[in-house]
This record gives C-alpha cells, sequence and structure tokens, in this order.
C-alpha cells in the first residue's frame, strides 16, 4: 500500500485554493494494478488520520469490497480535492479546478485503466450528467479510460439504501473489471484470478 504524496507542490498549487490546509489527505492503495476510486472531498475522519475513506463512508465501502472480492489493498483511492471543506460542504467548481493539479499527476502515476467514481461530484467532474442516471453504467473517455460511476457510500448511509442493494453495484463492478482486465496483458493475470472467484 502506497500514499501518493505530492508535498513538492504545495507551495506552489494550495495558496490559489480557499480551503484551510492543515491536513492535505492525499490517495492511498496500490497504484500499480490501475484500478482507482475517486470520492469528493476528506470528511472528519479523514481529515484527522490523513488517509482517504477510513470514517463510515470508508468503513462501508471496505465492507462492499471485501463481500465482492474486490480487496482493497489492490485498488488505488483518492478524491477530487484533497483537503476538507468546511462543514463537509461540496467543493466550489474553483476548488475542484485548483486541486485538479494534483489529480492530473497521480493518473500520470496510476495510469488508471478505470475510474470507479464515487458520487455525484466525482463522477460529473469526469463525465457530466446525473449520478441517478449513469450509476453502474460503463463509459470510456476519449482517452480510452473507463468511468464506472457509483453512488458514494455517504449517500447511501444517508438515504436507507440496503446494503444488500448496494452490494449488487460491486458485484457488477467486479464482473466489469475481469471483462477489462482479460483485455490486458499477462501482467493482470492475478487480478483476473482473485477478481474471477
Amino acid at each position: 500500500m502506497y500514499s501518493l504524496k505530492l508535498s513538492k507542490y504545495v507551495e506552489r498549487v494550495c495558496p490559489k485554493c480557499t480551503l484551510p490546509c492543515e491536513t492535505i489527505v492525499w490517495g492511498y492503495g496500490n497504484y500499480k494494478n490501475r484500478v482507482v476510486f475517486i470520492g469528493e472531498a476528506p470528511g472528519a475522519e479523514e481529515h484527522k488520520l490523513g488517509k482517504p475513506f477510513v470514517g463510515r463512508s470508508g468503513k462501508l465501502l471496505t465492507e462492499m469490497l471485501n463481500k465482492s472480492n474486490i480487496k482493497r489493498e489492490l485498488v488505488y483511492i483518492t478524491n477530487i480535492v484533497k483537503c476538507r471543506p468546511e462543514g463537509n460542504r461540496t467543493p466550489t467548481k474553483e476548488e475542484k479546478r485548483i486541486c485538479a493539479f494534483y489529480l492530473n499527476r497521480e493518473f500520470n502515476i496510476v495510469k488508471p485503466e478505470i475510474i470507479i467514481t464515487l458520487g455525484s461530484t466525482a463522477t460529473s467532474f469526469f463525465i457530466g450528467g446525473r449520478i441517478s442516471d449513469l450509476v453502474n453504467k460503463i463509459t470510456k473517455t476519449k482517452d480510452n479510460v473507463y468511468i464506472y460511476p457509483m453512488y458514494h457510500p455517504s449517500y447511501v448511509l444517508r438515504n436507507g439504501i440496503t446494503k444488500e442493494t448496494y452490494l449488487n453495484s460491486f458485484i457488477r463492478l467486479k464482473q466489469v473489471l475481469c471483462k477489462i482486465f482479460k483485455k490486458l496483458d499477462l501482467r493482470f493475470k492475478l487480478l483476473i484470478e482473485i477478481w474471477g472467484k
């Protein structure tokens, strides 16, 4: 498991942003397998611990990954915005634009084959549209990266969506991952064996 800390850019990028920059929550996970989960921004627990998706939402995400046999340690997890907006509000367009600098550099390292967007903020950042119309539907960008929108775990917790319903999305995602990685070379054979169970 790795944290992609891009601290050398902080003095150049962060002063342009209005978000408090006490704790920058960098992306974390295995960036060699080219599978990226991306959310909106850190919450209170993430701000406190300095890692993405470690609060209630993160626990639900981990539970769903485990139950669908997608190992969390084999994926990379990050957020559109790296610092916590006050009161967990939605990041502004300008905040997302500034933080995209870091996201672009993460992607230069990770070189994702598929990006799983968690929630409307992450989904609209890449492909626009309403999350309710796009969830569990795979699309491909002009750069040949697959985008797979899912509901954010916090939305599931707030709106009473059952774990069984949410788990179905992850089972479907596992099937998508297997199809994508079967098209790639043998370096990903282990992932197919793991996710194909």
